[in-house]
């Protein structure tokens, strides 16, 4: 999202249930962010939100911050397609706002946009046909591709980022262990 459509999803925190609607309806998502003056994320608002605030009687123009989620899911500026993809499946999200270390809005990851990535002509080649001998016994009867980092095999990882950047051609070589990796990848 350019720094342009982020300010377009973004109220201030004196905002107003009205305000939240209006940027979620201009900005086509489905949350209102509302930000201190220095662009510190106070809160996140979604249309949910505020259907249960209205619901329980709140007036349109009742500050929006006490309805909101004051301490959202949020990724560390920079962070890789695979994470921010893994935080919204698994809190079942469609955004996820993107903070720097003071906590400052620098973006607005939506699902759409970690998984709608324009394909890319190149192709792709993963070796992993190596022993992985530096690993010692934990390679000794399974392929270092295969081992698992933070939930996913080594393999996995690599092949997220590139589906995530738009690669969709994917060839991977192996040797070592060889059956194993083209069990778990299949074709």
């Amino acid at each position: 999202m350019t720094a342009r459509d982020l300010h377009r999803t973004c109220i201030a925190e004196t905002g107003t249930i009205r305000e939240a609607l209006q940027v979620i309806d201009a900005a086509a998502t489905t949350v209102a962010l509302i930000t201190s003056p220095d662009r510190v994320l106070q809160g996140l608002l979604t249309d949910g939100d505020i259907r249960r605030a209205l619901l329980a009687g709140a007036a349109l123009d009742d500050p929006a911050l006490p309805f909101a989620t004051k301490t959202p899911s949020t990724v560390s500026a920079g962070s890789p397609r695979a994470l921010v993809l893994d935080l919204l499946r698994a809190r079942h999200l469609t955004v996820v706002p993107e903070v720097d270390e003071g906590g400052r809005l620098v973006g607005l990851h939506t699902l759409f946009d970690v998984v709608g990535s324009e394909p890319l002509p190149n192709v792709a080649v993963i070796m992993a046909g190596g022993k992985g001998t530096r690993l010692g016994e934990l390679t000794r009867d399974r392929p270092k591709p295969l081992m698992t980092v933070a939930g996913r095999t080594i393999l996995e990882w690599i092949i997220l980022n590139l589906v995530g950047d738009g690669i969709r051609e994917i060839y991977v070589s192996v040797n070592y262990l060889a059956e194993q990796i083209e069990e778990h990848l299949g074709d």
